[in-house]
């Protein structure tokens, strides 16, 4: 026989294997047993994941059921990646045998999961975490462990709609590279606590959507936070009703071209400090005060809108304030103001005079 026929024939057992694998690991991802009866593979089962890296991995459908997830030891970009599962935790453990550059996607969509261990995961070249894991709606905990993430320069809605983590510890997290923050933390609706104080973001450009809907958390430290490069904060504390103080005097906005919706119901802040906002930039400050139903006082004199385009609904609903001056505004390139001083219920008179009408 050959050596040509010899090696198509292995070529073919090979082929055939690699089916049957596949097969099976199918079989397993919609099986409806619990893990722990399904088959504990003893030995690694590799897959090459074709591609940059950056596809949504688990939707290969490798795996459904297990609710815990350890990610060990990421390698590269082409994806050399095994899987096991772990009869006795309920674990399915994931090992990628090359350096990866994204994890863009990553988890997105596992509604399963409920942990997430990624002390073992080596994140030192990773760029982007766009949407790692958005949608795990049923996650209540993840382990970064001592991450390093001074690659990192996309954190765009990493953990979006991740609305049952109950904490969150991001302190390890170097943020030096990272360009945008937005919707990072969006929806983490549970919430109670989220420590900052390590961010650098002397190099984010936006927080749009930031920390929109963390409705549990009372307060935030964001006083060392460099703001000089940012162009958005659209909705960056948006529906953070049960915040009740936070310190924003040092920020530096004289680059924001929005500042829509910022403090969207935001009804439990009875005061903010606004001196530092530099608003000569901005053509949107529309909703920027929504509903702040529970400000006693907010002092404005010191925004400049002389480039504000609408600036609709700005007080709306800010029924507990007792006087607002405005008599500084310039409305001379504002195409919206409807609904400007709506529900104002405390305030008895207001200088206008000023206004382009």
């Amino acid at each position: 026989m050959s050596d040509g026929i010899k090696r198509s024939l292995k070529e073919n057992d090979l082929n055939k294997l690699i089916l049957k694998l596949i097969f099976l690991i199918l079989y397993i991802s919609t099986t409806e047993e619990k893990t722990k009866n399904l088959i504990n593979f003893s030995s690694e089962i590799h897959l090459v994941i074709h591609g940059s890296g950056n596809q949504n991995l688990l939707n290969n459908s490798f795996y459904r059921e297990p609710s815990k997830v350890l990610v060990n030891e990421i390698n590269k970009v082409s994806c050399k990646m095994s899987c096991e599962l772990d009869n006795e935790e309920n674990n399915v453990i994931l090992i990628f045998d090359e350096m990866l550059t994204s994890t863009d996607s990553m988890f997105c969509g596992q509604e399963n999961l409920i942990e997430i261990d990624f002390s073992l995961f080596d994140f030192s070249h990773v760029t982007t975490m766009e949407y790692m894991l958005k949608n795990c709606f049923n996650l209540t905990k993840v382990n970064f462990g001592n991450i390093d993430t001074s690659s990192l320069v996309n954190m765009l809605r990493i953990f979006y709609n991740c609305s049952q983590l109950l904490s969150l510890d991001v302190t390890k997290f170097d943020t030096s590279k990272v360009t945008t923050m937005e919707g990072t933390f969006y929806n983490c609706s549970s919430l109670t606590e989220l420590n900052l104080t390590n961010f650098n973001t002397s190099k984010v450009e936006t927080f749009s959507t930031f920390l929109y809907l963390c409705h549990e958390l009372k307060s935030i430290d964001v006083s060392n936070f460099d703001t000089s490069k940012v162009t958005s904060m659209m909705a960056m504390f948006h529906s953070c009703f049960n915040l009740t103080s936070i310190d924003i005097s040092h920020f530096n906005t004289s680059k924001v071209t929005t500042f829509r919706l910022m403090f969207y119901e935001c009804t439990s802040l009875s005061y903010l400090n606004l001196s530092s906002f530099d608003t000569s930039s901005a053509n949107d400050i529309s909703k920027m005060f929504f509903n702040c139903s529970g400000l006693l006082s907010l002092d404005v004199t010191n925004f400049n809108t002389s480039k504000a385009e609408t600036i609709r609904s700005l007080f709306y609903g800010c029924k507990n304030l007792t006087s607002l001056n405005v008599s500084n505004f310039d409305t001379s390139q504002v195409l919206d103001m409807d609904f400007l001083f709506y529900k104002l219920e405390k305030l008895e008179s207001i200088d206008v005079s000023n206004f382009n009408l």
